[in-house]
């Protein structure tokens, strides 16, 4: 078992924006839940017809939710009055997972009677294409189960995995084949803390994981991502990719060699006080790479590779009014970022699909009077042809001296005219400063921060954020501050 433990600070080089790509051209978001009270932990998928399906939880009160569904059959432009697919008159329900198999039909399961731990179950819901069945209980003999998982197979083979209290905390899964469940079947034996996070499914029915993982008689501080492979039940051995990791925020998909991308919330190496910070690896059919720091002060980490084996990394960064949802993406080997949406509250639920050159994405966003409720928003996947021709925003963001104790110099080149944003944050999402807020014709551009905020106050030492932005497009990194 290897853990890796440096990271590749390829961040420093110099990073451009590109104005023309089209994979930063999310549409304007549309309404998915129309509801009028609390929607969140939205999930998506894509059936054989085009046809997009969305779940969701909508609260009633502190202990009383239900799940709601509707799908959209024009790629998103409209959407079916929301139905309750649930039909609970009590208790409260939390993590829907939807897939929908080669016939089209579609799979749910959800946690139920989540407002008592130890007496949650996963249930399952199925629509054949007319109607709902009744709800079954896929763990009727361990009260206690939770955060269900679902990977589908080549073969229509549904795998649920859940999480239990039992032997430190472990995961389990069924498996649904012909309509009937197999027995219960632990992944990993001993008492060895052992939660899945996600599983994807390859051409060859081989199903690849991460799991957060830390031996017997260590403590959450000690959690770090392993990864595990399965074919047909058996699991082959796993392997510790990461240094301790932060929740939330884990994800993994495999490219078109069957190879697996992992990005995660981890603490930054770059100095004190190593806030969070997406991290990506991969393997790269050897061994797994060095991790790759993407940006700093982000959580909800989720990751889809395309069509075109390109990187797509979405994560949740605060701002000094709530949070931001954003994408990265690689051009020319370097880290761009684009704002999907905004939000006035400290997180964003949400989950992406990708599907016939599209990145398809549901979140929560403010609704009908000011509730939060579910949109639907999609680009289009750019191929790598195309990506050559683009024209860059800006060009060579630099900061220096990084530290610094007088003056730090930050520098960009604007290739295109643009209203320019850059502003200093605290890792909290506060507004320290705005140091540029204006329109600007090509050229280039440097301003100076001098380690005070907007009141003329300085600043305490430490760690802080620049963040450079023209429309939705987005570079953060980091800059410290030593008196």
């Amino acid at each position: 078992m290897r853990i890796i433990k440096k990271f590749l600070l390829i961040f420093l080089l110099p990073i451009s924006f590109s104005a023309n790509l089209q994979s930063q051209n999310w549409t304007e978001p549309v309404n998915v839940s129309n509801l009028t009270g609390q929607d969140r932990m939205p999930d998506i998928t894509i059936d054989t017809y085009n046809v997009i399906h969305c779940v969701w939880v909508h609260d009633y009160e502190l202990n009383f939710s239900k799940i709601f569904y509707s799908k959209s059959s024009d790629e998103g432009a409209t959407w079916s009055t929301p139905q309750n697919i649930s039909q609970n008159n009590e208790k409260r329900v939390d993590n829907p997972r939807i897939v929908a198999d080669s016939n089209n039909r579609l799979l749910v399961t959800y946690d139920y009677n989540v407002g008592d731990p130890a007496n949650t179950k996963i249930l399952m819901k199925i629509n054949d294409g007319f109607s709902w069945s009744l709800a079954d209980t896929i763990t009727p003999d361990m009260p206690g189960s939770r955060q269900s998982k679902l990977v589908l197979d080549n073969n229509n083979r549904l795998y649920c995995f859940w999480y239990h209290d039992i032997n430190n905390g472990t995961s389990f899964y069924k498996y649904f084949e012909n309509d009937i469940w197999s027995e219960t079947i632990t992944v990993l034996s001993g008492n060895n803390y052992f939660a899945l996070v996600k599983g994807v499914c390859d051409p060859t029915n081989k199903i690849h994981c991460i799991a957060k993982y830390h031996a017997e008689g260590e403590n959450h501080n000690k959690d770090r991502l392993i990864y595990l492979t399965m074919n047909n039940n058996f699991w082959y051995p796993f392997e510790e990719i990461s240094a301790p990791t932060e929740s939330p925020g884990q994800d993994i998909d495999i490219d078109s060699d069957n190879l697996p991308h992992v990005a995660y919330r981890q603490k930054s190496p770059v100095s004190p006080p190593f806030e969070d910070s997406t991290v990506y690896i991969h393997f790269d059919g050897n061994s797994w790479t060095e991790p790759e720091l993407v940006v700093e002060d982000p959580y909800h980490q989720k990751i889809a590779i395309d069509e075109n084996n390109k990187l797509n990394i979405f994560d949740i960064e605060k701002t000094e009014n709530g949070c931001m949802l954003v994408h990265h993406y690689k051009t020319n080997f370097r880290w761009e970022g684009y704002i999907i949406d905004e939000s006035i509250w400290n997180t964003i639920h949400y989950a992406i699909y990708h599907h016939n050159q599209q990145l398809n994405a549901v979140f929560l966003r403010q609704g009908l009077n000011d509730d939060p409720e579910i949109f639907f928003s999609k680009s289009d996947i750019v191929s790598p042809v195309n990506e050559e021709k683009l024209i860059s925003d800006f060009d060579d963001f630099k900061i220096f001296p990084n530290p610094f104790y007088n003056w730090s110099t930050i520098c960009f080149t604007l290739n295109i005219p643009s209203f320019v944003e850059v502003k200093i944050y605290t890792f909290q999402g506060q507004l320290i400063k705005t140091l540029v807020s204006e329109k600007k014709e090509m050229g280039s551009y440097q301003c100076l921060w001098d380690g005070n905020d907007h009141n003329g106050k300085e600043v305490e030492s430490g760690l802080y954020l620049v963040r450079l932005q023209s429309g939705r497009n987005i570079l953060t990194r980091s800059v410290e501050f030593i008196k």
